[in-house]
């Protein structure tokens, strides 16, 4: 079984010039597959995904919620248009800024594929589905340590800002040194793990079972970088 943080993870050296040993493509899938694919790992959250009449709708990535959030926006948050938009995203895998530029083309657009697609269904049934790809049916959900919701409400009433929360999650990830379309591509609950790890890269001491998975491979990454790229490392020592 391959382990596709440790690809991404091992082409992003080779691309910088660095140089991998099979062992260590060996070592890292190892320890990336006990991240990603142990089933008792919580964080290795897949997307959430529902179906009504026919359409697939998933839990949406972080720049789709970016997009949702800027359509909430441009649309000053009417309900029903929302609740269109919201499936119309969930129901596809990527968005187009460029729609945003032109909102009543974009809603006609949007408006004719939910006639088109789910004209049958009523607007609670519609509600559900999406609701439970954007929040699942966790009872913990919303419900955020006092600093966290301080936080989200500080992002949300724009002081000294105009992100959204889904904006000032990716900054954050950015500001960590994640990949900007990694980022992008993560569900929200993928992006904190992202985030958690970077974290772990600097050494914040984290000891239970899923969090130590993750130092031990960000750990042996960090290792493996140093020896793909001896000139470098040679340098820092002042050789």
């Amino acid at each position: 079984m391959v382990s596709d943080l440790a690809i991404e993870d091992i082409e992003s050296i080779i691309r910088e010039g660095g140089t991998v040993s099979p062992r260590d493509v060996i070592r890292l899938n190892a320890l990336g597959l006990r991240i990603t694919d142990d089933p008792s790992y919580e964080l290795a959250a897949m997307p959430r995904v529902a179906s009504l009449e026919g359409i697939v709708f998933k839990q949406p990535c972080v720049e789709q919620d970016m997009f949702l959030d800027e359509a909430a926006r441009v649309y000053d948050a009417d309900k029903a248009t929302i609740l269109a938009l919201e499936a119309y995203v969930l129901a596809h895998d990527d968005v187009d800024w460029a729609e945003l530029r032109s909102p009543k083309i974009f809603a006609v657009k949007v408006g004719g594929w939910v006639k088109a697609n789910l004209g049958k269904v009523t607007a609670a049934q519609l509600r559900r589905t999406i609701d439970y790809c954007l929040y699942g049916v966790d009872p913990d959900t919303g419900e955020m340590p006092v600093l966290m919701a301080d936080e989200k409400e500080q992002l949300k009433s724009g002081i000294g800002t105009d992100k959204s929360w889904a904006l000032g999650k990716f900054l954050h990830a950015a500001s960590l040194g994640i990949d900007s379309v990694a980022a992008l591509r993560a569900t929200s609950p993928q992006l904190s793990a992202m985030i958690e790890r970077a974290y772990l890269i600097n050494k914040i001491p984290l000891s239970d079972k899923d969090k130590a998975a993750t130092a031990e491979y960000y750990m042996t990454l960090e290792d493996v970088r140093k020896r793909a790229f001896p000139q470098k490392e040679e340098a820092s020592n002042g050789g």
